[in-house]
């Protein structure tokens, strides 16, 4: 979906951070909290839950920025920031020491699977974990990522080191939590990390039991609620799409030939943002008015828009409203040659700035080796 890039320009929403080991300084440290309690557990329509209540490191943390209108946010809208300012929670060891001559670990609050391992100009290095019940927690600006995407992790797992990479010169992790990823977090994740509101120079101490204050997320989509398919059957994403396109009676050339696309464009990350401008997103990079068409429909349907569940369903809504040349939607079902559905699925649905049509249809030729 490059070409549509190219007449246009993006606006960047930065996932930003700042040098705010200067106000931890300054700032008196007074509030100091324990909170007690049992770990609440919120079932999804799946029966997935979120299981939190574990701390980012090993040892007491500092809050350096909290959520929302900051003073330094104030400052900066517009440029790292947009309307509703910082975006997430930043915190540091309160043991402030050179943390370049030494890996300190960070650890996932929650059980989960992660989704995302990657890096963008202003977060760094990256950890986006599925914890369930439609949540996604985000940890940014890590020096690296000790997980990789498809492992399941556990509360207090190790997912990555330290670090300051992006948009920051401090060593901190930006923890926030996602409802829509790639769209940043719109409420205060304070509540993850045992509070409602954490401020600016607040203490979390590794001996509190944190209790999370998470409201249980309702009006789910399950088991193909307004006609769309949440049963999807596989062991990894290739798998499951292959499986949904079958089961919506695509012919096995049809499928290979939107699967060639859809690894050339993503890699079968329904989680990925567009490496170095953050256009494009989802399985088939879906950028501007497409992607905005994609994030609505997916609200509307009760469905997280990073899932394949949503992405695969509304690549059928719109191939419904498709052309494929001479080919209807029903036409394109039944194409029985792999090498004509990749052309044609690239050609009028993906419309790719970077063609690279060899590359597609060797992909797709694999898929449909594998699973025919």
């Amino acid at each position: 979906m490059e070409d549509e890039k190219k007449n246009k320009a993006g606006k960047k929403v930065a996932l930003g951070c700042l040098p705010f080991f200067i106000l931890f300084l300054l700032l008196p440290v007074v509030l100091i909290f324990t909170i007690g309690g049992a770990m609440t557990s919120n079932k999804g329509c799946n029966g997935s839950s979120i299981n939190a209540g574990g701390h980012i490191f090993a040892e007491d943390y500092v809050v350096l920025q909290g959520f929302g209108l900051t003073a330094w946010a104030k400052q900066n809208i517009g440029t790292l920031y947009g309307n509703i300012g910082h975006t997430g929670i930043d915190v540091q060891p309160t043991n402030f020491r050179d943390f370049s001559s030494e890996k300190v670990g960070v650890h996932t609050i929650s059980d989960g699977t992660v989704e995302v391992v990657g890096y963008t100009g202003i977060g760094g290095n990256y950890v986006l974990i599925d914890m369930g019940n439609g949540k996604h927690a985000y940890y940014g600006h890590l020096r690296e990522a000790t997980v990789k995407q498809g492992d399941i992790v556990k509360k207090g797992d190790q997912i990555g080191i330290l670090g300051n990479t992006g948009a920051t010169t401090v060593y901190h992790v930006h923890f926030e939590v996602q409802e829509n990823p790639p769209s940043l977090a719109t409420k205060d994740s304070s509540p993850y990390l045992g509070k409602e509101v954490l401020n600016n120079g607040d203490i979390i101490r590794v001996s509190d039991k944190l209790e999370t204050h998470v409201e249980s997320s309702s009006n789910r989509n399950c088991n193909g609620v307004n006609g769309i398919d949440t049963e999807l059957v596989g062991s990894d994403n290739a798998e499951k799409v292959w499986n949904f396109f079958k089961k919506q009676g695509f012919s096995a050339e049809a499928t290979a030939g939107i699967m060639g696309n859809f690894q050339r464009e993503s890699g079968m990350n329904p989680a990925i943002t567009e490496i170095g401008n953050g256009i494009g997103f989802g399985l088939a990079q879906w950028s501007f008015e497409r992607r905005t068409k994609l994030e609505n429909w997916a609200k509307e349907n009760n469905l997280d828009v990073a899932s394949l569940t949503a992405q695969l369903n509304f690549t059928i809504e719109e191939m419904k409203n498709i052309q494929f040349g001479s080919k209807s939607f029903e036409d394109f079902k039944n194409i029985r040659d792999v090498s004509e559905a990749t052309e044609l699925f690239e050609r009028y649905f993906e419309r790719a700035g970077v063609v690279a049509l060899a590359e597609r249809l060797r992909f797709a030729e694999a898929f449909y080796r594998q699973y025919k």
